[in-house]
């Protein structure tokens, strides 16, 4: 106990992540997220009747949720069946609320949710979350830029964080991470 009262009242300052996923991704960034106003598009939903989080690069599977669970669904392109694959991590055990999301050029998965804005590798596991500036239920589209990422609300508002991170290729299937 004296050792975690040693600098009282000092400041609590934050260190350097040591997360391997996440230190490439913030090294050298700002660690805030600056709200601007969202650009207005029109995106035409290629999935029918289904509310996708998001689509693979080389489109060879959408991503959905599992309603009343945590688990994201991952479904083969032109195949109806889903696969639990995707697991997304909840402090207290609760159902989260789950906003967009999209892929990177690794094919890491990019999810708001009410916990934050988890990262997902290649095999389902959430490797580090990131503070949400806003409601992940207010979250209509995440995008990936070449150094940045930017949470888009319904409302017309946007969120940008600058992180070392490209946006996925379309028709590319990303390079495997592997099994591990």
């Amino acid at each position: 106990m004296e050792w975690m009262w040693r600098d009282y009242p000092a400041r609590i300052e934050p260190g350097e992540t040591q997360n391997d996923l996440l230190k490439p991704l913030l090294e050298g960034q700002a660690t805030e997220w600056i709200e601007m106003t969202a650009p207005r598009k029109v995106r035409p939903q290629r999935l029918p009747q289904v509310r996708a989080i998001a689509t693979y690069p080389d489109e060879s599977f959408y991503v959905t949720r599992q309603e009343g669970s945590n688990w994201l669904m991952q479904t083969m392109k032109g195949d109806m069946n889903s696969q639990r694959y995707y697991w997304l991590h909840s402090y207290d055990n609760t159902l989260l609320e789950v906003g967009a999301g999209a892929f990177d050029y690794n094919g890491n998965l990019y999810v708001a949710t009410s916990a934050g804005l988890q990262i997902l590798d290649q095999n389902g596991r959430v490797r580090g979350i990131l503070k949400m500036p806003c409601e992940a239920n207010l979250v209509s589209e995440v995008v990936i830029r070449s150094g940045s990422i930017s949470l888009n609300t319904p409302s017309g508002k946007a969120y940008t964080r600058k992180l070392n991170i490209e946006p996925a290729e379309l028709g590319v299937r990303p390079k495997s991470q592997g099994q591990g």
